[in-house]
């Protein structure tokens, strides 16, 4: 299920550590913001890393250069994440960013799926590929 949220396209998605078996949010399932500029998998605030316990597992550090030109270190580990209203999950390396307050959905998810905007009709829709 994804849709618009004033004029951010968002998609309601699930991420699991089927690992340790924890999920985010334990309950139904958060708004991600698309974010066509972030060419990661999915990046969440610290503490929604920490709920799913990823900082326990094998992590990955890398740097960011943002828009403005300064650079930030990532932390990531793999985790699964499940959108709302489709029968899919997609495994990607979630990563936490200093600073981060809200759950970003980049290229990287996004090219397993039809993202349609249209911001004429306010909607937007997300499909699994094939």
């Amino acid at each position: 299920m994804s849709g618009l949220l004033g004029l951010e396209p968002v998609v309601r998605l699930r991420l699991e550590n089927h690992l340790l078996g924890r999920r985010y949010p334990a309950d139904g399932f958060v708004q991600g913001v698309i974010d066509t500029g972030y060419q990661g998998f999915i990046a969440v605030p610290a503490e929604v890393f920490a709920s799913l316990s990823l900082h326990l597992l094998k992590k990955a550090s890398r740097e960011l250069r943002l828009a403005d030109g300064r650079g930030l270190k990532s932390e990531s580990a793999l985790a699964t994440a499940r959108v709302a209203g489709l029968e899919v999950e997609v495994d990607g390396p979630v990563e936490t960013i200093p600073g981060l307050a809200e759950v970003l959905v980049g290229t990287r998810f996004l090219s397993r799926f039809r993202l349609e905007l249209d911001y004429c009709l306010q909607r937007a829709s997300l499909a699994a590929c094939g």
